[in-house]
């Protein structure tokens, strides 16, 4: 996008397009763009579109999408960095990313300062549109990507990190000592605090708005962390990969995708689902031609709503995310398991802090539950709430005992057991050691 006055550009932080036609048509000119760009300049796309005899010149706007071929995460991370990036790039003056590695291997991505400030604009407008106010004391707290910029060294969107590797404790005095008016939070981070916190000493904090995100929470978490707080607490779903994706509106229930950043599209057998069909979330970064992302596999699962509610914020929407797609278990029968399911039973279950899932048998699971200080935990209540949330023949066992995430880093709340034993009739049935971003 061009800002040629500042109209333009006043423009862009409301509401950039004043319709469907005119969205689709400027992203089917940055689609084009940005395959040229890479069959040009990137080898590893160069040799993607020729095998897949792709001609870039036949992708001329959003209609011809479903001719690029589809990548995955182990496509590009087979390729080397130099593969990877456009030609002639200096990576000494990239901004540097890397993935959470929640798959098994973190991933480097490389992107251009002006791209990176793009995004990070992007992101800005949303909390901005959401109820972020210029002066607003901006306090990160788990995440590291924080974007700093000569503004904030002028009063205006000031913004402080915490150390990712704080507890929750540490993290509530630092609070409290700081006194920020807008909490940007890991998910895990925020369900700590909530739980392990009286709701009278949250809300004394005096936070008027709370972004939450990295890790996957349900609708129902986020509404009690609102009460604890007495704020909106708001869901943003992203990547490193793309930045900000989509957020969650507190007007229609469902989440708003950034369209004018990424193309988001919802997939099932090659092909775009229907409303209310899960699938998995494929992504094009519109901005991003350093280290393109065309079509590309972020391992979630989500879907689009049934209904067509007209909303102040425009753009598309997802009606859930419902985490990552090693996390789904399919049963021998065929019954299909969300994590957020199992997630909204333990969520639900009084007493419960941390908690772990574990497949143990194509037929069994065990979820391991760390109480809350100063609380006892009801083992039978936990296995009932979560029992209903599986097939009838599925053994759910409970146990107590302390939960240990790596500290710093995305919790591991689902994992296979290494006892269980997998044929190729239940190899579909196994879920990974990973969590939604």
């Amino acid at each position: 996008m061009q800002f040629r006055d500042w109209r333009q550009w006043a423009g862009f932080w409301r509401r950039p397009f004043h319709s469907a036609e005119q969205l689709r048509e400027y992203q089917g000119r940055k689609l084009a763009q940005l395959v040229r760009s890479a069959s040009r300049q990137v080898p590893f796309y160069q040799r993607r579109f020729e095998q897949a005899q792709l001609d870039p010149l036949q992708i001329r706007d959003l209609s011809d999408l479903h001719r690029i071929p589809l990548t995955s995460k182990a496509d590009l991370q087979q390729a080397s960095l130099e593969e990877r990036v456009e030609r002639g790039s200096n990576l000494d003056r990239c901004v540097e990313r890397r993935s959470s590695g929640s798959t098994g291997q973190p991933m480097r991505i490389l992107r251009s300062r002006t791209e990176e400030q793009l995004l990070f604009a992007h992101r800005l407008r949303a909390q901005l549109q959401l109820g972020l106010r210029l002066r607003d004391r901006r306090l990160a707290a788990g995440v590291n990507d924080v974007t700093r910029l000569w503004p904030h060294r002028l009063g205006i969107l000031p913004i402080s990190v915490l150390d990712a590797f704080l507890s929750s404790a540490e993290a509530l005095s630092e609070l409290r000592r700081r006194r920020p008016d807008v909490l940007r939070i890991r998910a895990d981070l925020l369900w700590d605090l909530v739980q392990r916190t009286p709701a009278d000493e949250l809300r004394e904090l005096g936070i008027r708005l709370v972004f939450c995100g990295a890790t996957l929470t349900t609708k129902g978490f986020r509404l009690q962390a609102q009460e604890a707080f007495g704020c909106p607490v708001i869901d943003f779903y992203g990547a490193h990969e793309t930045n900000l994706l989509a957020f969650d509106c507190p007007h229609c229930d469902s989440y708003h995708t950034i369209d004018d950043s990424v193309i988001v599209e919802i997939l099932k057998d090659g092909g775009e689902v229907e409303p209310g069909e899960r699938g998995a979330v494929y992504v094009t970064a519109l901005h991003s031609f350093t280290m393109p992302f065309i079509r590309y596999s972020l391992g979630d699962i989500a879907a689009r709503p049934v209904d067509s509610t007209n909303c102040r914020f425009g753009f598309g929407r997802l009606a859930t995310i419902s985490g990552r797609e090693q996390q789904i278990i399919t049963f021998p029968c065929g019954a299909v398991v969300h994590p957020g399911q199992i997630f909204a039973g333990l969520h639900s279950s009084p007493g419960v802090g941390r908690f772990q899932v574990a497949r143990d048998g194509p037929w069994q699971v065990t979820i391991k539950a760390e109480p809350l200080p100063g609380q006892r935990l009801s083992l039978e209540e936990i296995r009932r709430r979560c029992a209903e949330m599986l097939p009838d023949k599925v053994v759910v066992k409970v146990e107590e005992g302390a939960i240990h995430y790596q500290p710093g880093l995305k919790p591991c709340y689902v994992r296979t057991s290494p006892s269980f034993e997998f044929n190729d009739e239940d190899s579909s049935a196994v879920f990974g050691e990973t969590t939604q971003r």
